[in-house]
């Protein structure tokens, strides 16, 4: 990983198998973060929706708005995956 987070992938046709490896797992670990911070913020919907009741809609907007936004995402919110030179 690149010291501003982002996710550091090597050049393709590189030979070097380490630094493959670390990228894979790296890439492996913000998979994982991001479906977890999804998973997070649907209980913490879900429990919104049942603490407010009918006052639902208007209480629980910017979590459910956050939560559109990240679904609607195809890397769910991943940190940027930026190819080494």
């Amino acid at each position: 990983m690149a010291e501003n987070g982002q996710v550091v992938l090597p050049r393709p046709g590189t030979v070097d198998l380490a630094l493959l490896v670390q990228a894979k797992k790296d890439l492996a670990k913000e998979k994982i973060i991001a479906h977890q911070t999804v998973k997070l913020l649907r209980e913490e919907i879900a429990e919104c929706y049942m603490k407010n009741g009918v006052n639902h809609f208007v209480a629980c907007k910017e979590l459910r708005e956050e939560y559109a936004n990240l679904v609607k995402d195809p890397w769910l919110g991943m940190k940027p995956i930026q190819y080494q030179d």
